[in-house]
């Protein structure tokens, strides 16, 4: 029996630009590369640019290596599957953003919406940036089979466009790695906030609170970590308030690990991964009252209803109580977002796709 094709579209990562994306789509597809079902009936395939391919595949796992050129690839999407169709193999597409290939030939196609960002804060993009995005997001919705919403948030923000049911929800899945790099010049007690510098991250705003209160009691540092970016230093002119741009996998876990809790103050986040890894290390978390973080937290963490109020965030802060932390209703993330139950439900989506002849 001749097994099904799944071609798996990782060329439009650009790591600079495509920020929680990235991350979300690492976590989804190394889901999908380790659920045993969907490797005994596919033959995977991943396109991606020589630039991205650090990671190294199992042997079993056919590479496509487009130019690294990075526009030009967008243009090879929309034909891309002429040159892959093969009308004896059942085949699948899989693009986990917004962009999708223009011509379907003998493909079902699938893709997945991450947030909504632009449309909440249009100052971050260019004119031909929104175009671009809102064109996409078209085609995606007129020619797509299946796309995938990382959240029941993010599924609210496009029901509206979805007049021929396509859109389903299916989490980002996350596993726990217990392994630790040490960051040795943090031996004091800390917060963590992990976060870009955008303004609607709101990270302005604790760092007044630790610098001109004394909310935060027994704490030593504000650490602020994962702005990525090129070089250039960043300080607050306060040796206590550390910013780390670029950290590793096994040192974010120990920031975690050892963190004496997680502030998550942004104004709009499409899921909020972090606020997941946070809560695999069991720690105390508190963060904006928004829907996202309501539904992937549920009542596991203390939520600031008015965010943009320095004064609200400064008593939440203040008030803080471990003990009470402690008797806040644990959810069970590994059931919710395991590898298995959230590749399960790709698994589920891809063969019903081939079943919907």
């Amino acid at each position: 029996i001749l097994k099904k094709q799944l071609f798996i579209d990782l060329s439009w990562i650009n790591i600079k630009h495509s920020g929680g994306a990235y991350h979300s789509v690492q976590n989804i597809i190394n889901s999908i590369l380790n659920n045993k079902k969907i490797l005994e009936i596919y033959d995977i395939v991943i396109i991606a640019r020589k630039k991205f391919l650090k990671k190294k595949y199992s042997k079993k796992i056919k590479i496509i290596e487009l130019f690294s050129f990075y526009f030009f690839n967008f243009f090879i999407r929309w034909f891309i599957l002429f040159f892959l169709s093969n009308n004896k193999k059942k085949q699948i597409y899989f693009c986990p953003n917004i962009y999708c290939a223009l011509f379907k030939f003998n493909f079902k196609t699938v893709n997945v919406f991450h947030d909504n960002q632009w449309k909440y804060y249009p100052e971050y993009y260019s004119f031909l940036k929104i175009f671009w995005i809102r064109l996409n997001i078209f085609f995606s919705i007129k020619l797509s089979d299946k796309i995938i919403c990382t959240s029941k948030f993010i599924f609210n923000e496009f029901k509206h466009l979805d007049k021929k049911k396509k859109l389903k929800q299916i989490y980002i899945p996350f596993r726990k790695i217990n392994k630790y790099k040490m960051i040795s010049k943090l031996n004091e007690k800390y917060v963590l906030i992990f976060s870009s510098l955008l303004p609607h991250k709101n990270i302005n705003i604790i760092i007044n609170i630790f610098l001109n209160s004394n909310s935060f009691k027994n704490i030593n540092n504000l650490v602020i970590a994962g702005m990525g970016g090129k070089n250039k230093k960043i300080t607050s002119g306060n040796k206590n308030v550390i910013f780390m741009k670029n950290v590793t996998e096994n040192e974010k876990n120990w920031l975690f690990k050892h963190c004496e809790y997680f502030i998550h103050p942004s104004k709009y986040e499409g899921f909020g991964m972090t606020i997941v890894e946070a809560m695999l290390e069991k720690k105390m978390i508190i963060c904006s009252d928004l829907k996202i973080f309501r539904e992937i937290g549920q009542n596991s963490l203390t939520y600031v209803k008015n965010y943009s109020s320095q004064k609200s965030w400064l008593k939440s802060i203040s008030s803080l109580n471990y003990n009470r932390s402690n008797k806040l209703k644990r959810i069970n993330i590994k059931s919710i977002f395991s590898f298995k139950v959230i590749s399960d439900n790709y698994f589920d989506v891809f063969e019903n796709l081939k079943n919907d002849k």
